[in-house]
């Protein structure tokens, strides 16, 4: 997938553009991180991980659902943030009824 596809998918979910590429940083290592909400940062050959900003300095890996750290390929990445992105957006839709 690449960032274009991300933006389209995203826009799907009620997102800008803008609004699409500020939520996502591709870093180009650890050191290059952003206060953006997701971080994706290369550790081995095609793996990545995602950083998020804590509220006390310092980033915390993004969770999976298993509890465990997120890793996977760049693809992998875009679909755990589009994925977290469709579930915030029920939880508004269910909160305002």
């Amino acid at each position: 997938m690449t960032t274009e596809d991300f933006v389209q998918r995203m826009s799907f979910l009620g997102y800008s553009r803008e609004a699409a590429l500020d939520t996502v940083w591709i870093a180009s290592n650890p050191r290059d991180l952003t206060g953006r909400e997701f971080n994706i940062v290369p550790v081995d050959d095609d793996q990545y991980e995602i950083l998020k900003p804590s509220d006390r300095a310092g980033y915390f890996p993004a969770m999976m659902d298993d509890g465990g750290d997120f890793k996977g390929t760049l693809d992998e990445a875009f679909e755990y943030i589009l994925e977290v992105s469709k579930r915030r957006k029920l939880r508004w839709e269910r909160s305002r009824f």
